[in-house]
């Protein structure tokens, strides 16, 4: 089967998130799984959105050649970048979603193993999609609310940052102060559990739509 790698732009792994997660956020405590609570694939408000839809079963991999999941065929995952196909092969990110985030994943496929509403060289525009109902506060002890984000919600941004802080991330994007009154918020770190490996993410992830 042709094999996708995971990227490691959004998502940590819940080895290395012992690094700096305190005991308030543990490995195992995830209410997302892939077994449970679906297959990662794209739901509504975000179907709208630029999505890859896969023409056959395919393993999905991490970075030590383990399989994570099978996406299979028929299965439709959002887009988290722009797509690139020279005719024979095709190159993008797509977001494995939950109740309580994403976690993004490279993919390199044959140009006839996929389809998409947004092939190459379509306009696109990027955006960042909260995918369970968020608090937003001004520490990272997360004790001074400022804002409520509810699932759904997006935002067309010109960036995205975000950093890991003890049990929170810091959320940093410009679109926030309508929201928020500031454009940096803490929320509190989302587990994600697919197949049997823990990832520990923002509850917000960067995505494309059409433009």
């Amino acid at each position: 089967m042709p094999q996708h790698r995971r990227l490691r732009s959004a998502a940590v792994t819940c080895s290395a998130a012992a690094l700096f997660l305190t005991p308030g956020v543990g490995c195992g405590e995830s209410e997302d799984d892939d077994g449970s609570n679906g297959s990662g694939v794209v739901t509504e408000p975000f179907d709208q959105e630029c999505t890859i839809t896969f023409l056959e079963d395919t393993a999905v991999i991490d970075v030590f050649d383990d399989v994570v999941f099978t996406a299979r065929s028929g299965e439709t995952y959002l887009l988290g970048d722009e797509l690139f196909d020279d005719g024979n092969t095709a190159t993008t990110t797509f977001l494995y979603t939950t109740q309580s985030g994403a976690v993004d994943f490279d993919a390199e496929l044959q140009s006839d193993a996929y389809e998409t509403n947004c092939p190459t060289g379509t306009a696109t525009a990027s955006y960042v999609g909260v995918f369970t109902d968020v608090e937003g506060y001004a520490d990272a002890a997360l004790t001074d609310k400022v804002c409520d984000l509810p699932r759904g919600t997006m935002l067309s941004v010109s960036g995205f940052g975000f950093i890991a802080e003890g049990e929170a991330y810091l959320i940093q994007i410009a679109e926030l102060v309508d929201a928020c009154g500031t454009d940096e918020i803490y929320v509190q770190a989302a587990q994600i559990n697919i197949g049997g490996g823990g990832y520990i993410v923002p509850p917000l992830a960067a995505f494309i739509g059409p433009a």
